[in-house]
């Protein structure tokens, strides 16, 4: 029998402390981006990133297969308001032949009795729902035919099949890192001569300009000037303007300097 599902994805353990929240945009010449030029939308995120494992369970593993599912589709996702003892959760509708399900379960039984009694016994410091029993849990859904009433069951079952057939979410990372699309939750601030500290970059590199020459002479004579007149000294008085272009006369680009946040 084949039946339509909303229950957690496989594989994924959260942003939190794990590769997905350590993931940086990188430049042209593939180095990372400082925390500063960029922001990421989590909402976004978190549809790239349940769309990509999907993919990856879909085309690179052998979990459909071996399961019965048939299809799996990004649904929503969920976020803890603090992340002290919970994670990320992301949910996927899925279509799977639970006659196939079934008899993977059967196939690895001391596996998934294993798993569910080490995952859903109480203990200090944590109160479990769910029985502990793989025998209760066979018979909540007819010999794991049917999760209408335990789409839970049906998340924490395929979990553990990914375990084990050896699917590694650090394998799922790479492949979504290889093929993201940023622009889909990412937002890179450009580096302009507005968006790096124009008086730092100027002053680093005023030995290498000649104000004894042309133009430039009497651009100094003006900034001297307004020095003497504001009590500042002239480099402060150089406009912005003429510095840009100053450092552009260099053969100097906003790419070169440091992003200051505005």
């Amino acid at each position: 029998m084949v039946t339509k599902h909303n229950a957690k994805l496989p594989v994924f353990r959260g942003t939190y402390g794990n590769y997905w929240g350590e993931y940086a945009p990188t430049d042209e010449h593939g180095d990372e981006l400082s925390y500063e030029r960029y922001d990421i939308n989590h909402a976004d995120q978190m549809e790239s990133i349940g769309k990509s494992i999907a993919s990856y369970l879909y085309h690179s593993t052998e979990l459909f297969e071996l399961t019965g599912i048939e299809s799996m589709t990004y649904s929503s996702y969920w976020s803890p308001k603090f992340y002290n003892f919970e994670n990320d959760e992301i949910f996927v509708d899925l279509t799977i032949n639970t006659e196939s399900f079934s008899q993977y379960i059967f196939n690895n039984w001391d596996r998934y009795a294993e798993e569910i009694h080490r995952h859903h016994t109480s203990r200090d410091g944590f109160t479990s729902f769910q029985s502990n029993d793989i025998n209760e849990w066979r018979a909540e859904t007819s010999d794991f035919r049917n999760f209408e009433d335990n789409e839970y069951y049906l998340g924490f079952l395929l979990q553990i099949a990914a375990e084990i057939e050896d699917i590694e979410e650090r394998s799922a990372y790479y492949d979504w890192c290889e093929s993201v699309n940023e622009s889909d939750f990412c937002t890179i601030h450009e580096l302009t001569w507005e968006t790096v500290d124009l008086d730092a970059a100027f002053k680093d590199n005023l030995d290498k300009i000649d104000f004894t020459y042309g133009d430039l002479v009497f651009l100094k004579e003006d900034a001297d000037k307004r020095a003497e007149l504001f009590g500042t000294d002239w480099i402060s008085e150089i406009e912005d303007a003429d510095r840009i272009n100053l450092l552009e006369g260099l053969g100097l680009s906003p790419e070169q300097f440091e992003y200051v946040e505005q």
